[in-house]
């Protein structure tokens, strides 16, 4: 009995064709990839301009609060400096005018004691006092509490200087009060505004 063979040859490729699925996703990948590649890159460079930006941000803040702080000491050692000049030149302007006073006391006993012998330095004073309670002034604007409380200190050593000149107020200067005075607003003064680390304010 014969029995047929196939002929010699490759077998039949039975496999399915592939898959439209498959087809469709490989096509997506081709494109989807590249696309979120391009997006992955755009992020990462976004984000790092944005801590870029933030830290230049936070540079430019903290350069800002350090000009602040140095403007702040300047205008602070300009307005104590201003007030320790406006009280000295006060204290030796009202000094000068009890001294005339006496003199001319020793010559007229009836002299009234802001007569117009002493013009020139009652003038001197009016003008002291003025400046003086305008620094005074800048001083509670522009100073810290501590040296405003101090500044009050000092002021009290010297004849009234708020409100029109009162004759009746005037009065000498005890200078041992106000050196007492003048140099504990100094201290203040100079622990506020001092930069020089090595240097003691006491």
């Amino acid at each position: 009995m014969l029995v047929s063979t196939p002929p010699d040859g490759p077998e039949p490729n039975n496999a399915p064709d592939a898959s439209p699925v498959r087809t469709r996703l490989a096509s997506l990948d081709r494109i989807v990839i590249p696309v979120l590649t391009a997006l992955l890159a755009l992020i990462a460079t976004y984000l790092g301009a944005a801590v870029a930006n933030s830290g230049a941000a936070a540079n430019q803040r903290e350069q800002i609060t350090e000009n602040r702080a140095i403007t702040d000491r300047e205008r602070r050692t300009e307005t104590y400096i201003t007030l320790l000049n406006s009280a000295t030149e006060y204290a030796y302007a009202v000094s000068e005018t009890f001294e005339c006073i006496a003199r001319e006391n020793q010559s007229n006993e009836l002299l009234e004691p802001l007569s117009s012998n002493c013009n020139a330095t009652v003038n001197s004073v009016i003008t002291a006092r003025s400046d003086f309670q305008e620094a005074r002034n800048f001083v509670y604007i522009y100073g810290s509490r501590e040296a405003d409380d101090s500044a009050a200190q000092l002021a009290g050593t010297l004849p009234a200087a708020v409100g029109q000149f009162d004759e009746s107020a005037f009065r000498p200067v005890d200078f041992d009060m106000f050196t007492s005075q003048y140099r504990a607003f100094q201290l203040i003064a100079c622990r506020e505004v001092q930069t020089d680390p090595g240097r003691s304010c006491g």
